[in-house]
């Protein structure tokens, strides 16, 4: 019994501090409002990232009990190298919905749509994105 749990001690260890990243640069997590686009710059890449459209928000408004969360789908569009990209990304992954995208080197990847439905806010629907160069 002390071999065995032995074994599966030294296993969880080395699949804990065995893995490799992928990326081979940092994650950037950022805010793009609606109907506005956010510049950023990876090395020689100028990429451009707006949010056109709230195509969906069936998310559980606060301070309620929903049998299902619920989700927001956001179209997103991107300028990267003289080339246009239009997208679409979920706040959880149902039916044929994606958190994220892979886009030439670059995972874009939604994080939260905001206000959330309920909250007393009246502003402009804001996502946070986070683009990984890979």
């Amino acid at each position: 019994m002390k071999q065995i749990f032995s074994f599966l001690l030294i296993g969880a260890i080395g699949l804990t501090f065995g893995c490799k990243k992928t990326t081979t640069e940092s994650k950037d997590a950022i805010s793009v409002e609606m109907e506005q686009c956010v510049q950023k710059v990876y090395g020689a890449d100028n990429l451009s990232l707006c949010l056109d459209e709230l195509i969906e928000d069936s998310r559980c408004p606060v301070n309620a009990n929903c049998v299902w969360q619920g989700v927001a789908r956001v179209r997103f569009s991107m300028q990267l190298k003289n080339q246009s990209y239009s997208f679409v990304l979920s706040t959880s992954h149902v039916q044929s919905f994606h958190t994220d995208t892979t886009i030439q080197q670059y995972r874009i990847s939604l994080l939260r749509v905001k206000p959330y439905p309920g909250e007393t806010s009246h502003a402009k629907p804001v996502a946070d994105v986070q683009i990984t160069k890979l």
